[in-house]
């Protein structure tokens, strides 16, 4: 330690420099590879949704889809002897962002299979070593009051009933499907269905209620969170 005291500074400075400059050239190196894994699996990602709409398609009679296992037979378009164990199990967040449950499981696995997908609901842990990767909470709790984009310059009150609801047939996932309270409706007879759902988190869709809600608003919420939602399965439509 005392020989290290007695380098020189002007040494010192010049070699913390190097170290700083090597950390930038390890991110940046880091930020690459991600950035040419992405673009690499995109195909794989892109048939891995295909598998996922075909499969909700051809299940019109049911409601739940659970444990799609995602082997490489699915995969049509990407060149799987180029991708890794690493490389597959990349695309778990961008299926996540989507609103799926997703079982990873570990790369010794003997199914074969790196991940399982589930639509409506996570799998049970069956495998020594999986993880579960669930996606994220939208911003408004079930149950909650809110503003929803209906239609240019229309915004109607409405509840929250529902996280990640998915239409029958459908593979795409929806962060909110939403009741719209009666008596704030633009023109009722133009929404005889009031179940509606937000494609999307943000604010250009659903978004805090201005003014707050009022006495009536609030009594319907609390009657649904009462109550309970939905009263059909996942999906029924």
């Amino acid at each position: 330690m005392a020989r290290f005291n007695r380098l020189p500074s002007d040494l010192l400075g010049s070699q913390i420099f190097r170290f700083s400059e090597m950390d930038r050239e390890i991110a940046r190196l880091q930020a690459e590879v991600a950035r040419l894994r992405e673009a690499a699996c995109r195909p794989y990602l892109r048939d891995v949704l295909a598998f996922c709409e075909t499969v909700a398609s051809e299940r019109l009679d049911g409601f739940l889809v659970r444990d799609l296992a995602i082997t490489d037979d699915h995969a049509r378009h990407a060149d799987m002897r180029r991708m890794s164990y690493a490389d597959k199990v990349s695309i778990v967040p961008e299926l996540t962002k989507r609103g799926y449950h997703v079982t990873q499981f570990p790369e010794d696995h003997s199914g074969g299979a790196p991940m399982m997908i589930d639509f409506d609901a996570p799998a049970p842990a069956a495998v020594e070593g999986l993880v579960l990767h669930r996606p994220d909470a939208p911003r408004f709790e079930v149950g909650a009051v809110v503003e929803a984009f209906v239609e240019p310059g229309a915004w109607v009150h409405g509840v929250v009933v529902r996280h990640w609801w998915r239409p029958r047939g459908s593979a795409e996932m929806n962060p909110y499907q939403i009741m719209l309270c009666p008596g704030h409706l633009p023109d009722e007879a133009d929404f005889e269905d009031r179940l509606i759902y937000a494609p999307e988190d943000d604010d250009d869709l659903i978004r805090l209620p201005n003014p707050p809600p009022d006495a009536e608003t609030r009594a319907f919420a609390a009657k649904i969170i009462r109550d309970g939602w939905p009263p059909a399965p996942n999906n029924a439509g």
